[in-house]
């Protein structure tokens, strides 16, 4: 093992790390894409209910399968045009909502759904 079989083998172990790192860059199963965030939805607040950011809801389904966010047992406001997925979803199990962004002018909120 001397310098020429080193010499010998550099050019096929550099492409050998080539490949490895092209491998370990292509999104697999396992490998979550980054740019992915939970989705968000706008909510109409009923007026007197304030939200502050990183505030916790429970996301759930009303009468007239209309989609709510619960303080407790109180409504804060119903979801503005949530798509069929989320209503789907939320027939089976309720969900915990995050508050994005607080719209205080217009009385809405931007929550995050997990």
């Amino acid at each position: 093992m001397g310098i020429d079989f080193i010499q010998k083998t550099k050019k096929s172990f550099l492409k050998s790390l080539d490949r490895q790192r092209a491998r370990r860059n292509t999104p697999d199963l396992f490998i979550q894409d980054p740019s992915e965030s939970p989705r968000s939805y706008l909510l109409n607040l009923k007026h007197g209910h304030q939200l502050k950011k990183d505030d916790q809801v429970l996301v759930c389904l009303g009468p007239d399968n209309q989609v709510l966010a619960m303080d407790g047992s109180n409504e804060i406001g119903e979801f503005q045009k949530p798509p069929d997925e989320l209503r789907e979803a939320l027939q089976e199990f309720d969900a915990c909502g995050t508050v994005a962004i607080v719209y205080e002018d217009q009385f809405m909120a931007e929550i995050t759904v997990c």
